[in-house]
């Protein structure tokens, strides 16, 4: 199909837009701007998907990553609630997902106006492809494997690699064998202590409160009564 540019005043989020044009969640392209490394990068997923930020930070090769703030979206023409890939001059990456669809639908960076007709041959093949969303319950972990099954976790620690950003903001140097300067390489690891403690309320309660493991319990407490032969 042709691109058609529709009004939909006040039509922000992919619920009401799926109302407003009796269409699938499917067929909307889901456009979420981000600041990477202070690079404003336009992500491209399918509407009833979810973003992975871990996966977009990896594909695009930065270290940090922020939701682009009003005054960035307007810095680079972009219109909140209406952002889409048409005329703008940032960086975009569209989910390998989206690869072959068409007659999709997506902002068109202007107030109150989508487009629709959009195909991924014609209008969205020139742009980079990476694996950036979250995948969904039931998807097959492999060709012909067993299907993907979500549980609720809590995270208690996690490993950062940080490359050499911060290396070279803080100019960090180091004598290799050569006794040549080199900029080290940096990563971080963090365990949540509070993180811990729900993990650890969560796994082992009864109605009466908090049992600790012997691991974790604070103090050790022995009670010694003195006299057995008063009841009280």
């Amino acid at each position: 199909n042709e691109l058609e540019e529709v009004a939909t005043p006040g039509v922000t989020t992919i619920k009401a837009l799926e109302e407003e044009l009796k269409i699938d969640a499917s067929k909307i392209i889901k456009s979420i701007a981000v600041n990477v490394d202070g690079e404003i990068v336009i992500a491209c997923i399918r509407g009833d998907r979810e973003l992975n930020e871990v996966k977009l930070v990896k594909a695009l090769g930065g270290v940090e990553l922020n939701f682009a703030t009003d005054e960035e979206l307007l810095s680079v023409g972009l219109i909140k609630g209406y952002i889409g890939t048409q005329g703008t001059q940032v960086k975009v990456i569209i989910d390998n997902e989206l690869q072959g669809a068409d007659n999709l639908v997506m902002g068109a960076n202007k107030v109150d106006t989508h487009i629709t007709g959009v195909s991924y041959s014609r209008d969205l093949k020139d742009f980079n492809l990476g694996d950036i969303r979250d995948i969904t319950e039931g998807e097959l972990m492999t060709e012909g494997g067993e299907p993907v099954s979500v549980a609720r976790g809590i995270e208690i620690g996690h490993i950062f690699a940080l490359g050499n950003k911060y290396a070279v903001d803080l100019g960090v140097e180091f004598l290799n064998k050569e006794q040549k300067k080199e900029v080290p390489v940096m990563g971080c690891y963090g365990i949540g202590v509070s993180r811990l403690i729900s993990a650890l309320i969560e796994q082992s309660h009864d109605e009466n409160g908090i049992i600790q493991k012997d691991e974790v319990t604070p103090f050790d407490v022995h009670l010694i009564p003195l006299d057995y032969n008063k009841k009280e």
